[in-house]
């Protein structure tokens, strides 16, 4: 950390000495030598010796007697004298002697002009060569355009006297806002084309980067980090048409100069808002939060004069508030660097980015200071922290892909395998099913179907028979006197006999019969299609299969297992009651108990 703070001050200090340069005396008279430039590609900034007047309204001749009595101010660059020259009164004169080769003479230069923030008169050597307004000491913002003249002339002598008369606007702080240029006018426009064109690859790559980071908002909304950089980014690259060169004139001529000053004030407040907003929101708790109430109050105090009130007014405000603010981004940018992870290179690089425009915003709150100048290098700086937060964006974007791509092919991969533990457990399911099925189809007992089986089949074949008219038969089978055979045998030889009876009987059923245990030592068999003599048959011959195993049962006076069989067979749909009929087939079987066991009762129900 110690480290960080010795380089920031160094640079620092640099930064300061190098934009006190241009108030420094020199120690020789005002002149710029362009002796050894070449015609075709000549272009020139106007810094590096002027002689300035303060409170003067000099006239070239008369420069040249103030001169002769060593009077002036030699500078270096005619930046916004004024606020560093506190007595003056809204006048000043500059003055510089050119040497060009002498192969200029009789050809034509072009003298380009910046945007000026006062009225001036530019004379080459005795002549007038242009002038913003007529009445120079009258003009105010209302009735000027943004833009200004860029004239050529005529070289006449390998040294000319150039003399810039400036007239402050009551309204507002003025002066030269940056240097002049003179040279080959195809040079000039070349080289403020490729700086337009520098300037708007910017903009558009800034409100590129503002945009996807929209997107990134729309698809994730509890990111508040992304719609603030996202605001950050318009705001700065709309900002970028009001910095220096006013690049909003090549798009659009007719701004009034009072509110392209109020935008290019307004502007960079609502950037520096909007980016310690985002940094706060990236590094969370790293500031004190009354500081930041502190920041928020002043800023915003700032924004509401800058939209309300004249332009001196808002001039005046900005210059305090960024003063006063000063010690307070030396102490945000201090408390950033606290929560920084120094071992991540990401984070380094973040931290480059920020530095950067900390020192770039001391400079131009430094430049304001001394000179009034407005901010230069912080919308650059800027442009870099937001290029580093694209990249940063990029690179995490991009190993995320790789990430999703490795998670895709293993996902495809477990997919795969998984389809087939699915096919295999799904049919093991499907099988584990019907057994399940089956067995709440089926008595534990005997493995005959069970009485919810009998319920469901009986209701179903005999609304089959009322729809269709197919015949319809129940047989109900009774084991003799087993009650006597369990208490003489027992229950285990009781269940076993039971389960030979179902298996000599199942055997000698049709195809269309349906085997059931009905309740206890009962069963009930269902029969589909089959007439009453075949019904009695088959009855009479399960009956006989039944005495033939001449099974034994020694508890009963007969000596062996029998059954008893009633039922009934339904042909025409007399009866539209089930459990009536389900009624009269058991009344058959007690009837056949009844006649002394052993016995087959079927009633023909027609």
């Amino acid at each position: 950390m110690n480290v960080w703070k010795m380089i920031s001050i160094v640079f620092i200090s640099l930064i300061f000495t190098l934009n006190i340069a241009p108030f420094i005396a020199s120690a020789q008279k005002a002149q710029i030598d362009f002796s050894e430039g070449n015609y075709d590609d000549f272009r020139e900034d106007l810094n590096g010796g002027w002689t300035f007047f303060p409170d003067q309204y000099l006239t070239p001749e008369e420069v040249k007697k103030e001169l002769k009595n060593n009077k002036g101010i030699d500078v270096k660059a005619p930046y916004f004298i004024k606020p560093k020259y506190r007595e003056m009164k809204g006048l000043g004169t500059y003055s510089t002697v050119i040497s060009l080769p002498d192969d200029f003479v009789g050809k034509w230069l072009q003298l380009y002009i910046p945007i000026q923030l006062s009225n001036y008169k530019v004379y080459i050597d005795d002549q007038l060569l242009t002038e913003n307004k007529q009445n120079i000491l009258v003009n105010t913002a209302s009735d000027r355009s943004i833009q200004t003249p860029s004239p050529i002339f005529l070289v006449h002598d390998h040294k000319l006297r150039i003399t810039y008369q400036m007239v402050d606007f009551p309204e507002e702080n003025a002066g030269i806002r940056k240097s002049m240029m003179i040279g080959n006018e195809k040079a000039i426009q070349k080289y403020n084309e490729r700086q337009d064109f520098l300037h708007i690859f910017l903009i558009g790559g800034i409100t590129l980067i503002g945009m996807i980071s929209l997107v990134l908002y729309i698809f994730k909304r509890e990111e508040r980090s992304f719609i603030a950089f996202s605001l950050f980014c318009f705001l700065t690259s709309t900002w970028g048409f009001f910095t220096d060169a006013y690049l909003i004139t090549v798009f659009y001529d007719g701004i009034e100069w009072a509110t392209a000053v109020r935008f290019a004030y307004l502007l960079p407040e609502l950037v520096i808002l909007l980016y310690l907003y985002y940094l706060t929101i990236t590094y969370k708790d790293a500031v004190n939060k009354w500081a930041m109430v502190f920041y928020y109050v002043v800023m915003w105090f700032t924004i509401v004069i800058t939209i309300t009130t004249e332009t001196v007014v808002f001039q005046n405000t900005f210059v305090f508030a960024n003063v006063l603010l000063a010690p307070f981004y030396i102490y945000y940018f201090f408390s950033i660097l606290r929560k920084v992870e120094w071992k991540n290179r990401l984070e380094l690089l973040t931290v480059f980015g920020i530095s950067l425009v900390f020192l770039a915003s001391l400079h131009d709150i430094y430049q304001i200071m001394i000179s009034g100048n407005s901010i230069h290098y912080t919308f650059l700086a800027l442009a870099v922290f937001i290029a580093i937060q694209c990249f940063i964006l990029s690179r995490e974007f991009a190993l995320q892909w790789s990430e999703i791509e490795c998670l895709n092919t293993e996902l495809v991969k477990w997919n795969e395998t998984l389809d087939e533990k699915i096919k295999i457990r799904t049919a093991k399911l499907e099988e584990s099913n019907m057994k399940l099925r089956s067995l709440a189809l089926l008595d534990g007992l005997t493995g005959a179907f069970n009485r919810h089986y009998f319920n469901k089949n009986y209701e179903n074949l005999f609304q089959k028979h009322l729809e269709v008219g197919e015949p319809f038969s129940v047989l109900i089978i009774d084991v003799d006197e087993f009650k006597k055979y369990n208490d003489y045998y027992g229950h285990i030889e009781g269940d076993k006999l039971l389960r030979k009876l179902v298996d000599v009987l199942i055997k000698n059923l049709p195809i269309s019969a349906q085997f059931t245990r009905y309740g206890g030592e009962e069963f009930a068999i269902l029969v589909d299609r089959m007439g009453f003599e075949e019904l009695e048959q088959l009855a009479e011959q399960l009956r006989e299969v039944t005495e033939q195993l001449q099974l034994p049962h020694l508890g009963r006076e007969r000596g062996v297992v029998t059954i008893s069989i009633g039922g009934i067979s339904l042909h025409n749909s007399y009866y539209d009651d089930a459990l009536e009929v389900l009624k009269i087939a058991d009344e058959q079987l007690y009837l056949a108990k009844n006649s002394g066991r052993n016995q087959v009762k079927i009633k023909n129900l027609g």
